[in-house]
């Protein structure tokens, strides 16, 4: 079971399906969590540049974006910030692999995203 008294963290999640936002929305806000969305890269960098966030989760297979490229921008104009992907793969290419700091098997489903989510995030205090 999943508990969450923390947060006021907030997490950007980025995918181009409507309904894996929603779902994954859901349950982060219902964990308490902020929740920022993106369908692109694009839409994703305007809304790192206007709010601050604590975590991004980054679906692997996007029709209109490099999934490295994005990871690298997020990377370099935030730094430290814990960088997951979601995707079908069992393992990420190399450079990715070593851009993000894990990804979580979308089969796994949503508890695995978030346990892995809240792996990277500062402990409560």
């Amino acid at each position: 079971m999943l508990k969450s008294s923390r947060r006021s963290l907030t997490i950007l999640l980025i995918d181009d399906e409507p309904a894996i936002l929603s779902l994954q929305r859901a349950l982060f806000e219902t964990l308490g969590y902020s929740v920022l969305t993106a369908g692109s890269d694009e839409e994703a960098l305007t809304a790192m540049q206007a709010h601050p966030f604590d975590a991004v989760v980054l679906d692997y297979l996007m029709p209109t974006m490099d999934v490295e490229e994005t990871a690298r921008r997020i990377r370099k104009a935030h730094g430290n910030v814990p960088i997951v992907v979601t995707s079908a793969l069992k393992s990420l290419p190399g450079p990715l692999a070593e851009i993000v700091d894990a990804s979580v098997e979308k089969e796994r489903g949503l508890v695995a995203l978030v346990r892995e989510v809240e792996k990277l995030l500062p402990p409560v205090n």
